[in-house]
């Protein structure tokens, strides 16, 4: 997967996520702003990204508020839902970046450190 931010072919909440990392898909986690540290944190912008391996699908991660909030306009207006209206789930600070992997059952986190990188995280 490139390090550009693409039009996915899946919208994923972190649920969602976690169970496509449970059926083997690896977890991409892409630094979109050099981190600087800031207090007793650091603080940047990370994206994540489900991908498949066998096939290439991958999945941007959003929040559930963006998920609902998006499939509530395409039903009031009468489209189809389309995963190019979303926008990656952006995570601001080291701390929230962890969490976010903690969550997802990721043991061993990774947290790039320059804008351009792409780590893989498994299971």
């Amino acid at each position: 997967m490139t390090n550009q931010v693409q039009v996915s072919n899946e919208v994923l909440t972190l649920d969602m996520c976690r169970e496509k990392l449970l059926d083997g898909w690896e977890l991409h986690v892409v630094c979109a702003e050099d981190p600087v540290p800031a207090q007793n944190t650091v603080r940047g912008s990370w994206y994540l990204v489900a991908f498949e391996p066998e096939t290439g699908r991958f999945g941007v991660v959003v929040t559930q508020r963006d998920l609902y909030r998006e499939r509530r306009r395409a039903e009031q207006s009468g489209r189809r839902l389309d995963p190019s209206d979303y926008t990656y789930k952006e995570i601001k600070t080291t701390t929230g970046l962890f969490n976010a992997q903690i969550d997802l059952g990721i043991t061993a986190t990774v947290i790039p450190g320059a804008k351009g990188i792409t780590m893989v995280a498994r299971l």
